[in-house]
């Protein structure tokens, strides 16, 4: 990257409440994620050696179903295309309660964001 260049990764956030709902609807997809660098501090870490100045590193975005999957077609299934249809009414209530606060966090955001900007001097 040159210097001056950004870098955006952006991973999912499968701790707190998310944690529990990848178990209930999809559980082999949490041993395919390093559930390690789902944490903000250790996540910050992984760009410290790489000459980056850290513009962001949060979490970010509210409580989204969009996050799950289900493997096939069950009763899973059938409960989380439910839960999308639920995600409008909850979006409304979130943008509604939370809507000049930050709640982005650690137990309800559905993803960590980091941003850096390439730094050689």
């Amino acid at each position: 990257m040159k210097s001056g260049g950004h870098l955006v990764v952006d991973i999912p956030n499968l701790k707190g409440i998310n944690y529990f709902l990848i178990w209930f609807f999809n559980k082999e997809l949490i041993a395919k994620h390093n559930l390690s660098i789902m944490d903000k501090n250790n996540f910050s870490g992984l760009f410290d050696n790489l000459r980056l100045l850290p513009v962001f590193c949060d979490y970010y975005g509210v409580f989204n179903f969009g996050l799950f999957q289900v493997k096939e077609r069950s009763f899973r299934y059938f409960i989380l295309q439910f839960c999308y249809k639920l995600q409008r009414g909850l979006n409304f209530i979130f943008n509604t309660l939370f809507k000049n606060r930050n709640i982005n966090s650690k137990y309800l955001s559905s993803h960590l964001l980091y941003i850096g900007i390439k730094n050689d001097s």
